[in-house]
């Protein structure tokens, strides 16, 4: 591995912390794929400013005369006289968990993590333990669905918790040497089906699983989960469909006499009895927009990220449903 790009320095080099002519927080980098460069660094608050990005192909940059505000590292992980005040982490997935371990074990403050948070249960006892280690680190894990816009108009109109949920889920075709189908990536459950098992667990806050199955129908995965306050969820995730429009769902919530829809993210309605109570519309990437901005704004002032409990239920759940799909293969 590189120790440095040519003419770049590397991130040994980039502080942590405000910059001297402005109150932005510096933020580091790991990980420079597709997501990190139409997503994450796109998405960034200017309440942040990126110091240095890791884990670069030295060609991705073309000819670099002279260094300029931000560092460009090959390595995959923070150099050991690397400052860093926060960090997000964007990498390959199984890349995740022990990235933030290592970084909160530095001293890091605040860590975004994109999705899945962990690929094994080891990785996630090991996360859980240095989290227990260092209460005093934030955590914001990326996960979108948490971010809708239709979130609180859904929880109004259903009525509260419990909320169950019915997911019919169509991922692209994937190539067939795509790095999401490498084994230590954990498999569909833990790279796609994440989504919907987190946002089903945070539209019950608190509420605990108390029943996991998971089981290959044919050409999809159904993944059924219970939950100690009575909500219910049933998954259907699968590639094998029209790609036309790429990723597709449609997700059913219900409470009582309510129910809701979301399409593809873009539309939401709402229906009480006999009548409509709910409709609106939103960009399918506002959520994405939406996750940075509010993470960007507690970090730059300093504020909570996500409790320990949170990132335990939704990952717990995620890794056993995954397991059992590797258990009946």
């Amino acid at each position: 591995m590189c120790e440095r790009i040519d003419a770049v320095p590397s991130c040994a080099g980039a502080g942590g912390g405000e910059p001297a002519g402005g109150p932005a927080p510096g933020l580091h980098l790991f990980g420079y794929g597709q997501y990190a460069k139409t997503q994450v660094i796109p998405n960034l608050s200017t309440k942040l400013r990126l110091e240095c990005v890791h884990e670069v192909n030295p060609f991705q940059l073309g000819p670099i005369d002279e260094p300029g505000p931000v560092a460009w590292d090959s390595s995959g992980r923070p150099r050991a006289q690397e400052q860093i005040a926060n960090a997000a982490v964007a990498g390959y997935h199984h890349t995740h968990a022990p990235l933030v371990v290592d970084l909160l074990e530095r001293g890091v403050r605040h860590v975004v993590v994109e999705k899945p948070i962990a690929t094994s249960q080891e990785q996630l006892d090991d996360l859980l333990a240095a989290l227990a280690r260092h209460p005093e680190a934030r955590i914001h894990v990326a996960f979108q669905r948490r971010y809708l816009s239709f979130n609180e108009h859904l929880v109004r109109d259903l009525g509260g918790a419990p909320v169950s949920m019915s997911a019919s889920v169509f991922e692209v075709p994937l190539p067939a040497r795509h790095w999401y189908r490498w084994p230590v990536a954990g498999g569909t459950v833990v790279a796609n089906g994440c989504h919907w098992i987190d946002h089903f667990l945070h539209l019950n806050p608190g509420a605990e699983t108390t029943h996991l199955h998971a089981q290959q129908l044919g050409t999809q995965l159904v993944l059924a989960l219970e939950l100690d306050n009575g909500a219910s969820a049933s998954i259907s995730l699968r590639h094998e469909g029209a790609p036309r429009r790429g990723v597709r769902d449609r997700c059913t919530y219900w409470h009582g006499d309510a129910t809701a829809i979301i399409d593809d993210l873009r539309h939401y309605t709402a229906e009480r009895g006999y009548r409509k109570v709910g409709q609106r519309r939103a960009h399918p990437y506002r959520s994405l927009e939406d996750m940075y901005a509010e993470i960007a704004r507690r970090i730059a002032l300093d504020l909570p990220g996500d409790p320990i409990d949170v990132t335990r239920r939704s990952a717990a759940a995620t890794l056993e449903l995954a397991r059992q799909v590797e258990e009946h293969r």
